[in-house]
């Protein structure tokens, strides 16, 4: 597959570049800072811009299959300042997606944006902590906005707890509803690629946000 990363220089995104690149597929990875990528690959393209800049997304999503974002606010003070990375930028890949004719979309998403209950997300329980509210509630927005795109989008919510590693393939997924286990739940870095890239490929969880653990 032809495939469009944005996102690529984040812990997570370097993992789905690495593993896209060795499952045999070519990659555009859309970074803002091309220095914080130290990958060459035949198969890969860098391309330089702001998912904030409707008209760079737009030109830049034609001739690929899918798009994966794997986009965060990145800076040290994540509940003020860098959230528009991800409302602004997913409104403008469905939007470049559209003119160019392209369906598929798997997206890095928020544990919190899962139900606890049938008609409670995580992030509304009275013990979510103020300190994520702000950050969680950018990925709601997100969310809805693909819900309401006609895309085929599928978001994948990793456990509260995400630490570096390379993949095993050996986690727990569920539709929609939190996994059993808290906030004490651990997943890889590998592992979301892993599932990330297995969503690309299959389809398997179209419309759905998905939890991933062990």
């Amino acid at each position: 597959m032809n495939i469009i990363l944005f996102g690529a220089t984040g812990q997570i995104g370097q993992q789905i570049l690495k593993q896209a690149l060795e499952r045999g597929h070519t990659v555009t990875a859309f970074v803002r800072d091309a220095a914080k990528l130290d990958v060459t690959h035949l198969r890969l393209t860098v391309m330089v811009g702001d998912a904030r800049n409707a008209r760079a997304v737009a030109a830049a999503i034609p001739g690929h299959d899918a798009v994966i974002n794997a986009m965060g606010p990145g800076g040290p003070d994540v509940s003020d300042k860098y959230l528009d990375i991800i409302t602004d930028g997913i409104r403008h890949l469905v939007q470049g997606m559209r003119q160019a004719g392209l369906r598929r979309i798997v997206v890095l998403g928020s544990v919190a944006t899962l139900n606890a209950a049938p008609d409670k997300l995580l992030r509304d329980l009275p013990s979510f902590p103020d300190l994520a509210r702000n950050i969680s509630g950018a990925h709601l927005e997100a969310w809805k906005t693909l819900a309401a795109s006609g895309l085929d989008w599928t978001v994948i919510c990793p456990a509260p707890i995400v630490e570096s590693g390379e993949p095993t393939g050996r986690y727990r997924t569920q539709a929609d509803f939190l996994l059993g286990g808290g906030p004490q739940l651990k997943i890889a870095t590998g592992d979301v690629a892993d599932l990330l890239l297995n969503e690309v490929e299959h389809g398997n969880h179209i419309g759905h946000r998905v939890n991933v653990a062990y």
